[in-house]
Order: structure tokens, then C-alpha cells, then sequence
């Protein structure tokens, strides 16, 4: 009996530093991961919201030359009758 408590206590040891490594490896993801968890607690809130970038990895987004929506607005009004005509034609 006293083998089968050994083997368990050096199982029980050898399980605690594998997680132990684990952890170490995997710092970064958990720490986001436990970011998450917390994301919406009433009293980080506010603070989780205004850092967004502390907690996650970011990569800036490039900006596209402006467009004007209007008249692209407009040709899309243009087209979408002619489109219609043809489809009930045919």
C-alpha cells in the first residue's frame, strides 16, 4: 500500500510541474484569456473598454483614400432599375 501512495504522490508531482511548465509557456495567452473572463466586471469595466489595446494584441488598420458614398450612392440608383427592367424582360 505504501508503493501505491508513492507512486501517486510522484504522479501528483510530476502532473503539478507539467501544468506548472504549461502555464509558463502559455503566460501571455492565459493572461488574455483571463482578460476576457473579467471583461465585463462592474467594477473594470470602464477601464477593460479604454485599454483595449493593454489586454489584446492590436494592428493598426490602414486608411483608404476617402470615397465619396454619394455618388457612388447614386450610380448603385442608377443601375439597380435597368437591372430590374431587364430580369422581369427576359
Amino acid at each position: 500500500m505504501r508503493r501505491f501512495w508513492t507512486r501517486l504522490a510522484a504522479g501528483i508531482v510530476v502532473l503539478t510541474l507539467g501544468l506548472g511548465a504549461v502555464a509558463l509557456w502559455k503566460k501571455e495567452e492565459l493572461s488574455r484569456l483571463l482578460a476576457v473572463n473579467r471583461l465585463f466586471d462592474a467594477d473594470r469595466i470602464v477601464w477593460n473598454f479604454s485599454h483595449m489595446d493593454a489586454l489584446f494584441e492590436t494592428v493598426p488598420v490602414p486608411r483608404e483614400p476617402k470615397v465619396n458614398l454619394a455618388a457612388t450612392h447614386a450610380r448603385a440608383l442608377e443601375i439597380v432599375p435597368l437591372e430590374v427592367l431587364r430580369q422581369h424582360a427576359g
